[in-house]
């Protein structure tokens, strides 16, 4: 709580007396709060000019009335926070979420809210499909158990699917989803071997246990998402063919990936600051051009070369 407070006293009876003193607003400018936990901090009417919130979780904050000016909020979480009348000139807003943020009176000139992620459908519509999602979902169970001879393939490239909410321990290996939106989706144990990724927002959802083994990623979005027990690793697509699991340029900042099986996967060119790879098999992985600043890595960095060649 940030609230600006108070200073009281007891008096010779025993009660509270408040001191007299100019009450002002909590003063953060130019503050290092990236990364933050900030889930319903009470910030109300705070100075927080040029203050750094990069990737903080920041969600059912109270910013009403704060002076936001020039603050950079690149990936920061704001679900359900309160900006109303905020000052969020030249902000950089950039890779937000801003799923039912109050931002009524807020000023924005100058803000930079590009790849924002509102309530606002981003990208295809599910109304747009010709059939309803759970018929297309139904038609995709059936090509898979059926080895393509019934039912067909689902192809939701670049859909907004945050309105199923849960979609855990469904069959869709083999998925066609480059590029859609499934954040904060219920994916737990779902089968996705095969399937293509690439450029999706998988941003907070749970994938724990979930089967990603040969799926294509590249270019996705995984912060703060929950892959515990998932498994990555190469799928078998012939008799001596495997196919690796593809993680090259994806963004994994702060990502659960303990116990995860991450066999032979490439994850070149991929951001995982403090991402947690604790018991996780990472035998054979490609790590060329990747950040690993405050990453939990399985093993100590001297033992890296070793590991990954084996």
């Amino acid at each position: 709580d940030l609230r600006e407070g108070v200073i009281a006293e007891k008096d010779r009876y025993g009660n509270l007396k408040i001191l007299q003193h100019e009450i002002g607003p909590s003063e953060v400018q130019a503050a290092m709060l990236n990364s933050a936990n900030l889930s319903r901090a009470k910030l109300t009417g705070a100075v927080a000019m040029n203050a750094d919130f990069t990737d903080a979780i920041m969600k059912d904050c109270r910013l009403a009335r704060a002076n936001l000016r020039g603050a950079t909020l690149t990936g920061a979480n704001l679900e359900n926070a309160d900006l109303s009348g905020s000052n969020l000139t030249d902000a950089n807003l950039t890779n937000a979420v801003l799923v039912g943020a109050k931002l009524e009176r807020a000023q924005i000139a100058g803000a930079d809210l590009s790849l924002a992620l509102t309530e606002k459908t981003q990208g295809r519509d599910l109304k747009e499909f010709n059939a309803p999602i759970e018929t297309i979902l139904r038609n995709h169970a059936r090509w898979i158990e059926s080895e393509g001879r019934e039912g067909r393939p689902a192809d939701l490239s670049g859909a907004d699917l945050r309105n199923l909410h849960d979609l855990s321990s469904r069959p869709l290996t083999a998925l066609i989803a480059p590029r859609a939106v499934f954040y904060g989706l219920n994916l737990s144990g779902v089968s996705l071997q095969g399937s293509n990724l690439s450029g999706a927002d998988l941003r907070s959802t749970t994938l724990s246990g979930a089967d990603l083994r040969g799926a294509n990623l590249s270019g996705a979005q995984l912060n703060y998402a929950d892959l515990h027990d998932a498994k990555l690793g190469p799928l078998l697509i012939g008799q001596d063919r495997l196919l690796p699991a593809r993680l090259d340029g994806a963004i994994m900042r702060y990502t659960d990936l303990r116990g995860a099986d991450l066999r032979r996967a490439s994850i070149n060119d991929a951001d995982l600051s403090f991402a947690n790879f604790s018991d996780a098999d990472m035998r054979g992985i490609v790590l060329d051009g990747t950040t690993l600043t405050g990453t939990k890595l399985p093993f100590t960095y001297a033992e890296r070369q070793d590991v990954l060649s084996a």
